[in-house]
């Protein structure tokens, strides 16, 4: 290792690794894995609720075409997942390395709980997160045998929706019985501080960044990537389009009309 930084911001805690430039070509993959072992090792003295490790190990990866996804009158959720049907055509393209987004902003639901009530209710903060995890974990229930396989089954949790998660029936000290939702404000959101966020001519979008294959034609991969978005374009939804940021293909897209 040549540097390692560290910083921390409300929700996680990023840790850079930067390899020497003397560093062998031959010997990167090696040292990563090693640096991923290291890290596990780690995870049995996290405290409780610290999820991750997480890896990004993608630095090395070059994006020789990269298309802006926006659209009018639609959630970052919905832009999502008009992009992550794109990126799966994209990636069927011949000399196709990986196609990642980048901007995505992932949904959260917030429970905020009101403490004057759960005073009144002789109820505590701990109890109510406890009976949250309690009902939305998910359990491992054992095995199954198959000719091929040894197959883990798990129990989801109970939540599906965010009204299910309103409706979640809460005993009060007295033995009254009320709904989560009499407590406490549950939305859906997103991240806050947000993901890294990508804008194209000073809007918002979500970017969907093409690497090549090695040994690939980069000029006739961007012809593959166009003729496979001309094919989207009419079973896409009115309203998101794209437009190249960079690359060789340069193309307009309208995704809808």
């Amino acid at each position: 290792m040549d540097k390692i930084r560290s910083y921390s911001k409300p929700g996680e805690s990023p840790t850079i690794r930067i390899l020497k430039d003397s560093s062998r070509v031959a010997d990167v993959p090696a040292t990563w894995y090693a640096v991923r072992k290291r890290v596990d090792d780690t995870v049995g003295n996290l405290p409780s609720g610290v999820g991750g490790p997480l890896f990004n190990d993608d630095f090395g990866d070059v994006y020789g075409v990269i298309d802006a996804l926006e659209s009018d009158g639609f959630s970052n959720a919905e832009v999502k997942l008009v992009a992550d049907d794109v990126r799966q055509q994209l990636r069927k393209v011949t000399d196709v390395n990986k196609v990642k987004l980048f901007g995505a902003q992932h949904d959260k639901v917030y429970v905020g709980i009101a403490q004057k009530r759960l005073d009144r209710l002789g109820l505590a903060v701990k109890q109510v997160l406890a009976l949250i995890n309690q009902q939305n974990a998910v359990e491992y229930a054992g095995t199954v045998q198959t000719p091929l396989d040894v197959i883990q089954v798990r129990v989801a949790g109970r939540f599906q929706s965010v009204q299910q998660l309103r409706d979640l029936p809460i005993q009060g000290s007295s033995g009254n019985q009320i709904r989560l939702s009499d407590i406490a404000e549950v939305k859906r959101g997103y991240r806050d501080p947000p993901d890294a966020m990508v804008r194209h001519q000073g809007r918002q979008v979500i970017a969907l960044g093409v690497s090549m294959a090695k040994g690939g034609d980069i000029f006739a991969l961007g012809m593959g990537l166009g003729k496979v978005t001309q094919r989207s374009d009419a079973r896409l939804p009115a309203g998101p389009r794209a437009g190249a940021v960079a690359g060789p293909a340069a193309r307009g897209l309208q995704f809808g009309k």
